[in-house]
């Protein structure tokens, strides 16, 4: 077996895993923020996996770097979503409850996204 049809296995792994533990933590507590945002966790995680393992065995250059750009919607945008979550369990209820505060948590994935993944 190669080593591209290994990691694309893999990173497959990865999505079903990610994705099983999202919707089981949904399903548990789906109104609670902490909850949600850990589901979008889990959702750019599986964005980033699949289009790393589509792009692994892409047969040329051109689909290879159309898998890339989806998993750029992945690794563009979890960091963010992932800092949205430690404050949510963290207890920064004051800091969230500020609507302007969210345009500059996802600022930068936004501009990840603008530049990586169109």
């Amino acid at each position: 077996m190669s080593y591209p049809i290994l990691f694309s296995i893999l990173f497959f792994a990865v999505c079903i895993v990610s994705m099983a533990s999202g919707v089981l933590v949904l399903l548990n507590n789906p109104k609670a923020p902490g909850s949600r945002c850990f589901f979008s966790i889990t959702i750019a995680i599986s964005f980033w996996s699949v289009g790393l393992a589509f792009a692994n065995i892409a047969p040329d250059a051109a689909t290879c770097n159309t898998w890339r750009h989806v998993s750029a919607v992945g690794w563009g945008t979890v960091y963010a979503i992932v800092l949205h979550f430690f404050l949510i369990v963290t207890g920064k209820k004051n800091l969230l409850k500020k609507r302007w505060f969210y345009f500059f948590l996802y600022l930068p994935a936004l501009i990840c996204l603008l530049a990586f993944a169109i």
